[in-house]
C-alpha cells in the first residue's frame, strides 16, 4: 500500500488538484475508504467528479 502524502484530505474539505494550482476548488463529498476514489463538487461545475483521494489536497 502506497503511503498516505502529506495534506491529504478528508470528507467535507476544500481540495484542488495537487501540484496543480489552476484556481480550480471544490468540495469532497463523498469518498470510499476501501479504494481511495473520492467525489469533488468542483465550484465550476466541471470534471472530473471522481477523483483518487491522492490526486487531491486540502486548499486553503
Amino acid at each position: 500500500m502506497a503511503k498516505e502524502p502529506p495534506n491529504t484530505p478528508t470528507r467535507g474539505d476544500r481540495v484542488k488538484r495537487r501540484g496543480r494550482d489552476d484556481g480550480r476548488r471544490g468540495n469532497l463529498s463523498k469518498m470510499d475508504d476501501a479504494t481511495k476514489w473520492a467525489t469533488v463538487e468542483w465550484d465550476d461545475g466541471g470534471g472530473p467528479r471522481m477523483c483518487h483521494l491522492f490526486e487531491l489536497e486540502r486548499s486553503a
